[in-house]
This record gives structure tokens, C-alpha cells and sequence, in this order.
């Protein structure tokens, strides 16, 4: 049996929803489609969804705003397993919130001038330790977008200079 208190204090008090239109969409849902244990379910669901959606584009994204919606979907996860109800799709959400943090932790945040020898190598160290911490597929792939952006920008000046002006250019 689902406790319907713990997703009303969930959904009025966590999530700031409007408790008018929230018990009005309620009762909709339930007269239209019967008052059932699975469309009670999916009606909450469905109302975190939209919730989440909102947030996702209406707050600013930082730090705070991407933990809020961590603790969010923590927090709607644990409701949904106190009741045994499968919560696999908000599990794959919460992986993808998580990933985004990572965005907000990169050391590149802060801006070196790169007009002093102290910018430019703290630069280059940065550039150097993002760079290991990539896995050996992604290494390969940034090695391979910068070798065809070299063969395209060499093909280019061969058609501009033709061929002595081309090896005069390539070997300077």
C-alpha cells in the first residue's frame, strides 16, 4: 500500500510544487483513470519529471542548483524503493546529474594570463593533466580530429599556393 502522505510532503515541501494545482491535478489524474496503485505511481512519476524538467531549465546551472537536483532525485529514489516500486530510469538520471558535477569541478575555472610565462604554463600543465586523465579511446580520438584538422588546413594551402609555393610554406 502507498503512502500517499510521503509523496504529498515530498512533493509540497521539497519541491515547493503549488499544493492547488498539485491535489487538482490530482484528482484528475485518479477520476480519469481509475485510483489504482500503478496510476498513482505513475502520476508521481510523472509529476517529478515535469518538476525536474522545470528546475533543469528555469534554474541557473552551478553547483548548487545541480545538488539540489542530486539530493532531489535521492531523495524521490528512497521514497520509491520504501514502497518496492523499480526506480531504474531515475537511478540512470541521477548517473547522468552526477557526471554533470564533474563540469563544475574542472580545475580550468581559473582564468591564467596567458600573457606571462607563469599563465601560460600553469595553462599548459592544466591542458597536460585533463589530457592523462582521458581514457586511451578518447586520446585517440582528440589525436585524430587534430591530425585531419592539419591534413585539411595542408590540402587547403596546396590548392591556394600549388606545389612550390605549398613546399615553400610546409618548410618554413
Amino acid at each position: 500500500m502507498i503512502d500517499e502522505s510521503k509523496y504529498n510532503n515530498f512533493f509540497l515541501d521539497t519541491l515547493k510544487a503549488n499544493p492547488s494545482q498539485y491535489y487538482s491535478e490530482y484528482d484528475r489524474v485518479m477520476k480519469e483513470y481509475g485510483n489504482s496503485e500503478k496510476t498513482k505511481i505513475a502520476f508521481y512519476t510523472q509529476a517529478f519529471d515535469v518538476i525536474v524538467s522545470q528546475f533543469k531549465n528555469e534554474m541557473p546551472q552551478n553547483r548548487e542548483s545541480l545538488s539540489f537536483l542530486i539530493y532531489t532525485h535521492n531523495r524521490f529514489i528512497e521514497i520509491l524503493k520504501d514502497d518496492d516500486i523499480d526506480s531504474s530510469n531515475l537511478q540512470k538520471d541521477l548517473e547522468e546529474l552526477k557526471n554533470q558535477t564533474y563540469i563544475y569541478d574542472s580545475p580550468r575555472q581559473k582564468k591564467y594570463n596567458l600573457n606571462t610565462k607563469y599563465g601560460r604554463r600553469k595553462w599548459r600543465e592544466e591542458g597536460f593533466q585533463e589530457y592523462q586523465k582521458l581514457s586511451a579511446e578518447e586520446k585517440i580520438n582528440r589525436n585524430v580530429i587534430g591530425i585531419l584538422i592539419v591534413v585539411v588546413i595542408c590540402i587547403i594551402m596546396y590548392f591556394i599556393l600549388g606545389e612550390n609555393g605549398f613546399l615553400k610554406w610546409a618548410t618554413r
